[in-house]
């Protein structure tokens, strides 16, 4: 007879933290694939930081990878 309090109380707890987790599982989908063109990689830019993308040029990380350098300039409050 005891089991089933405790069973119910453990689903009580279960059921808050899968529904959290669910949604923050969905609340932002993180940008994946390749940045193909300088636009691509200043639109990006402007949309992270929230300021105005200057330039774009393609920087080399690695022999088998690359990246994209942006200047972005910042508004001043």
């Amino acid at each position: 007879m005891r089991i089933r309090p405790l069973a119910f109380g453990a689903a009580l707890a279960l059921v808050p933290a899968l529904v959290l987790s669910a949604a923050t599982a969905k609340s932002r989908k993180p940008a994946t694939g390749v940045v193909k063109s300088a636009a691509e990689a200043k639109a990006i830019a402007e949309r992270e930081t929230g300021g105005k993308a200057l330039t774009a040029r393609r920087i080399p990380l690695n022999g088998a990878s690359g990246g994209w350098e942006v200047d972005v300039r910042m508004a001043q409050d």
